[in-house]
């Protein structure tokens, strides 16, 4: 894991950030959305573009095994500095409920910098 992080490091040229957020869903809940994803693509209630190939390898086993790669990259970069680490379960929350939690921390954290954030428009 410390060499992937190396690698990541240099090819970007980041460093850790203040904070992660790190979102996550159990495994079978998470096959679970694929498949009502995949039928509600299959029906044509959903635009999604995704090509179904993307989906062959989600199933429980590999997002299980996916899950402690992450808890491993996460470990390393404990290791590395003293990022904020903040894990959102996201198995009962919005879209909406998990970027407004998440922009309000960000927020928060700028504040305590005291960093103004860059207003953000959006055409009309």
């Amino acid at each position: 894991m410390k060499k992937r992080i190396d690698f990541f490091q240099k090819l970007t040229r980041t460093d850790v950030r203040d904070v992660i957020f790190f979102l996550t869903v159990p495994p079978e809940e998470a096959v679970d959305r694929i498949e009502r994803r995949i039928q509600a693509e299959s029906s044509g209630k959903s635009s999604s573009l995704r090509p179904k190939w993307k989906y062959m390898h989600e199933n429980v086993e590999d997002l299980t095994n996916i899950q402690n790669e992450y808890d491993s990259a996460l470990e390393e970069i404990k290791r590395r500095a003293n990022p904020k680490i903040i894990t959102i379960d996201t198995s009962d929350r919005s879209q909406e409920e998990v970027s407004t939690y998440v922009t309000d921390v960000l927020k928060a954290c700028l504040e305590k910098k005291r960093i103004t954030p860059i207003p953000v428009f959006t055409a009309s």
